[in-house]
């Protein structure tokens, strides 16, 4: 996965503050297994 933008919400799901990094800031991390990243991934893959 590559992480490119930040988000945080609040606790009633309300838009606190949205960061989309620099491409220097950008980079690629591995896949976690049983989280929401590999969940993530996974449907990505499905959409092929």
């Amino acid at each position: 996965m590559k992480i490119i933008q930040r988000v945080t919400y609040d606790f009633n799901g309300k838009l606190l503050k949205s960061i989309t990094l620099e491409d220097y800031e950008q980079h690629w991390t591995n896949t976690v297994p049983e989280t929401v990243g590999e969940e993530l991934f996974r449907k990505a893959c499905e959409l092929e």
